[in-house]
């Protein structure tokens, strides 16, 4: 990161992580695709001893890197800038805005209720629209990251408007291209915050205490996502529009 700039380094990860979320699924298709004239069990038999491959050659990869660079604190530059001190103050009102972002971002549960209760698609369609959504995931952290590095925390501002318009799109406007085109900003969306949310700590709290704010980062994260959740549930219950409102 200290190379690269925190920004791309946290995109090029999301990007990764997001190559995963596509390719697996397919993968695990794929596979159950070969059983197909098996029994349901035979079949997820088969796609679980599949999804084992991916999981031994990590493990495999990590224990190479441990071997390769036991120190990784020796990678980064002997002049690399750092924070010079913990603003403890900055930090909790980043946080702050964390959550609320959190507490803002639809669930992929729910919207794929959403888009089954609409009647506009099929169900079938869910796990395709899903794999897209990651792809331009991936892809928008990578974007995302690299202006992050240019412009700072403001570019989160735009990401937290993307975030609004998605959710007001995919729930409160009716219609298969006003859906579709919230989904996508979904996407665009999440790729922002699993990018540049997490870079922010670089630049808010020096080395020797990121652990532990990142730490705190996911825990704020965690609960203001999964109450946030609770809330868009039980409101869409009541409306879908209401539920888009509240995101806004």
């Amino acid at each position: 990161a200290d190379r690269l700039g925190p920004g791309k380094t946290f995109g090029l990860d999301e990007l990764l992580d997001q190559i995963g979320a596509v390719s697996g699924p397919l993968l695990l298709a794929g596979a159950m695709w070969l059983r197909a004239g098996d029994d349901d069990l035979a079949r997820y038999r088969t796609a679980f001893v599949v999804t084992l491959v991916p999981v031994l050659a990590n493990l495999a990869l990590a224990l190479f890197a441990r071997s390769r660079f036991p120190d990784p604190s020796s990678l980064a530059p002997k002049a690399a800038a750092d924070v010079p001190v913990h603003d403890a103050r900055a930090l909790r009102l980043y946080l702050v805005g964390i959550a609320l972002l959190g507490a803002a971002f639809v669930d992929w549960a729910l919207v794929a209720v959403h888009v089954g209760r609409s009647g506009l698609l099929d169900e079938a369609w869910v796990p395709g629209l899903y794999a897209l959504a990651m792809g331009l995931d991936g892809a928008a952290a990578l974007v995302f990251g690299h202006a992050y590095d240019r412009k700072g925390l403001r570019v989160l501002v735009l990401a937290a408007l993307v975030l609004a318009a998605a959710g007001v799109l995919v729930l409160a406007v009716p219609g298969l291209w006003a859906m579709i085109a919230g989904i996508a900003l979904w996407a665009i969306a999440l790729g922002g915050l699993e990018s540049i949310a997490k870079a922010a700590i670089t630049t808010l709290v020096p080395k020797p205490e990121r652990g532990a704010a990142y730490g705190r980062f996911y825990a704020v994260l965690g609960v203001s996502w999964w109450a946030g959740s609770v809330v868009l549930g039980l409101a869409y219950d009541v409306s879908p529009a209401a539920s888009g409102a509240l995101v806004a």
